[in-house]
């Protein structure tokens, strides 16, 4: 009998439930207003200045709830340590409804910053199941979290990689070796 071969990347999944991927969105920065395009920037700016408190406060000063405002403020929360937050602001950008799917309509940055909120709120089950919904779609950021997670579970202890094969949350954040978010 021949012996199964698994792949590296075989041995860190946990169990997830296959999705149809759908189409991915144009890019989020496409059609932008000159304004919102100098708002960004600024806000760019501040966040690569380690300034995601002002940041943060520029975001959500403006007021609008517009798919790219959300996505900034998610940005500068993830940089100012409150993923959850994120998770719950991007939610409705990124899911359809209250289901787990991911819009098909929604930029793939949205969809890697949401991957990135719930990796670091202590939910990498959920993010490596929404990477899982996003295998086909290649895109720098995602490599790096799909990197990040393979090492972080490296890290486990042989209960804790028990408990994730099973699909077990064990509320542990992964380490990033990357500024979080993406506004663009």
């Amino acid at each position: 009998m021949a012996e199964v071969q698994h792949s590296e990347d075989s041995r860190i999944r946990p169990p997830a439930p296959r999705r149809m991927v759908a189409p991915q969105a144009p890019p989020a920065q496409s059609n932008i207003s000159r304004e919102l395009r100098s708002h960004l920037d600024r806000l760019q700016q501040l966040l690569d200045q380690s300034r995601a408190d002002e940041a943060l406060k520029l975001a959500t000063g403006r007021g609008s709830g517009s798919p790219l405002d959300v996505n900034a403020r998610a940005v500068c929360l993830m940089r100012i340590g409150r993923p959850e937050e994120a998770v719950k602001i991007l939610r409705n950008i990124v899911l359809e409804g209250s289901s787990p799917y991911l819009k098909a309509s929604a930029p793939v940055v949205f969809k890697s910053n949401f991957v990135t909120a719930l990796a670091l709120s202590g939910n990498p089950v959920g993010a490596y199941r929404a990477l899982e919904d996003l295998r086909e779609v290649a895109h720098p950021r995602l490599a790096e979290l799909r990197l990040a997670i393979a090492q972080w579970v490296k890290t486990l202890s042989v209960w804790e990689r028990v408990q994730w094969t099973c699909g077990i949350e064990l509320n542990k954040p992964v380490l990033l070796s990357f500024p979080p978010g993406e506004l663009t």
